[in-house]
């Protein structure tokens, strides 16, 4: 038994997935932390690498970027 699915049902399916994504992404991008509204990027990215140990690395990243060195 063969069932064929029409090609206009294939690309209504398709764009109703896609528009869903976008749907989705929109809404993870409103829920942003406040922190990151009133903080600068620079002002964050500073923070995070002043907050990194050495002793927080793994042992293969470390290896990795004293070969490339």
């Amino acid at each position: 038994m063969s069932y064929a699915i029409p090609r206009r049902n294939v690309v209504l399916g398709a764009s109703a997935l896609g528009l869903c994504g976008l749907a989705r992404s929109a809404i993870a991008a409103q829920a942003v932390s406040s922190e990151a509204r009133t903080r600068p990027l620079a002002e964050r990215l500073a923070a995070y690498a002043d907050a990194l140990r050495y002793a927080d690395i793994d042992a293969a990243t470390i290896e990795a970027a004293s070969m490339s060195a």
